[in-house]
């Protein structure tokens, strides 16, 4: 099972490659088109080139974070593959990904603003449900607090037998 979760992360990120890779590219090129995060739209026409910048940087932001997390999310799975469940390298990877989850929501409550900050006459933001991300990313740091101390549990009884 860890194997197919393995190669689902690989194919995650390259999407998140690719995807990055074209918002790149469309934002650079600026004739047409338009580049979009968490359901806001941009015309790439319509933005001045410091606002490319700006919506770029704040992308790859984002899409970093996404990155770091199926990353580790690709070694946890890789750990669980040779059967180092209860290790503080597998509590380590848990809580980077409860971290980047809690990123992840941040930026999603940010982007609603962004258009704000630079259209003359922007539409009105969404709702956003990054609260739901943040939530979990906390739920799931907390549960590597306690993936760690089974991992201390787990070396101090090996060193007693």
């Amino acid at each position: 099972m860890s194997i197919v979760l393995r190669v689902v992360c690989k194919y995650f990120l390259a999407t998140i490659v690719l995807g990055m890779a074209a918002a790149v590219i469309a934002l650079s090129v600026g004739r047409g088109g338009s580049v979009g995060f968490f359901d806001i739209w941009f015309n790439v026409s319509d933005l001045t080139p410091l606002h490319r910048i700006l919506i770029g940087a704040m992308g790859a932001t984002t899409i970093g974070i996404l990155f770091k997390c199926f990353y580790h999310l690709h070694r946890l799975m890789t750990n669980y593959s040779r059967a180092e469940i209860f290790t503080m390298q597998s509590s380590s990877h848990i809580r980077q990904i409860g971290i980047c989850c809690a990123l992840v929501g941040s930026t999603e409550m940010l982007w609603p603003f962004v258009p704000h900050l630079l259209l003359a006459h922007p539409a009105r933001p969404g709702i956003t449900h990054g609260a739901d991300l943040i939530l979990c990313g906390l739920i799931v740091v907390a549960i590597s607090w306690f993936m760690s101390i089974a991992a201390e549990m787990l070396e101090e009884n090996e060193l007693t037998i």
